[in-house]
């Protein structure tokens, strides 16, 4: 019966070069420039928040969120009630909280961001 060679390791075999592939076709156009614009309210404690954090001119919004900053007792009774792309206003994001129940004598902010870049067409 014959003895049957032991595997190598991965690490081994990821280590020994195979021969050189032929050259892809060129891909699609992606994006380029890629940027977070941030915009947040003022830290206090007013009930309801809402900001917008638009692109610059020349990008367009590929995605966007909101977040709400302050100690733990500000988010644990603060709550986002939307975050969203503005349809009537190209390029921006708009993000909106507020306290709920009795709410809080502590300060918050609302942070919203849009994501922009440019994009191949």
């Amino acid at each position: 019966m014959e003895q049957e060679e032991p595997c190598p390791d991965v690490g081994t075999l990821a280590a020994i070069p195979g021969p050189q592939g032929d050259q892809g076709e060129q891909g699609p156009p992606g994006l380029s420039n890629l940027q977070v614009v941030t915009t947040d309210s003022e830290s206090n404690s007013n009930d309801f928040k809402f900001e917008d954090a638009s692109c610059p001119a020349g990008t367009q919004l590929i995605a966007g969120g909101t977040e709400i900053r302050g100690i733990a007792s500000v988010t644990a009774t603060t709550h986002l009630i939307y975050s969203y792309p503005i349809a009537s206003i190209e390029e921006t994001w708009r993000g909106g909280a507020k306290e709920h129940g009795a709410g809080t004598p502590n300060d918050w902010r609302l942070f919203v961001y849009a994501f922009c870049a440019n994009v191949a067409q």
